[in-house]
C-alpha cells in the first residue's frame, strides 16, 4: 500500500484495545517484524511467526506515519 507500513507490535497492542478495533476468528495479521524470513503475526492473545509468504490464514493492517 503506497505510503503505509506494517503496524509495530507495540501500535497493534494499543490498537487492539480500541474501540471498533475488530479482529476476524482464526485469522491472524502480520506486523513488522526484524526477521526477513519469519515474520511475526498477531491475533488477540496470541504471538507467532510465520515464514514470510502467503498464508491462508493471514491478513494486514496499515498504518501511515504522522506528517
Amino acid at each position: 500500500t503506497r505510503g503505509a507500513r506494517l503496524l509495530t507490535t507495540e501500535e497493534w497492542d494499543a490498537a487492539a484495545v480500541t474501540a471498533g478495533f475488530v479482529v476476524e476468528d482464526g485469522i491472524f495479521e502480520w506486523v513488522d517484524s526484524p526477521d526477513e524470513k519469519k515474520r511475526t503475526v498477531r491475533h488477540h492473545g496470541k504471538t507467532a511467526t510465520r515464514p514470510d509468504q502467503k498464508q491462508k490464514d493471514v491478513t494486514f493492517r496499515t498504518a501511515r506515519n504522522p506528517i
